[in-house]
């Protein structure tokens, strides 16, 4: 009996633990903007006059109607009739798909 309480706690804390990523999503300018964090790591999104900041797992990035942008001085240019952008954290990366279709992987600081 006592093994199997055991085994449930645990199988519960799993199920519970399994979600522990973060996404936030937005739509700018009719463009569909997405952003999917790690495991164990938060995602946060703000929204300015000419750009739309997406932190994920401590990366920001900034996503412009032409180009992502991070870092000192870093850009990505962006397909110019894109309309949807997904933004997905791994480790020390962050995936850009537009459209469907993989574009770059980039290497924002934390």
């Amino acid at each position: 009996m006592r093994q199997t309480c055991w085994i449930i706690l645990v199988l519960a804390a799993a199920l519970t633990l399994g979600g522990c990523n973060g996404a936030v999503a937005t739509s700018r300018d009719g463009r569909g903007i997405v952003g999917e964090s790690a495991w164990f790591s938060s995602a946060k999104l703000l929204e300015g006059t000419q750009s739309t900041a997406v932190t994920l797992g401590g990366k920001t990035v900034r996503v412009e109607a032409s180009q992502v942008t991070w870092g000192e001085g870093r850009s990505l240019a962006l397909p110019s009739q894109w309309r949807h952008l997904q933004l997905s954290e791994s480790s020390g990366s962050i995936l850009v798909t537009v459209d469907g279709t993989a574009l770059a992987r980039i290497y924002p600081k934390a």
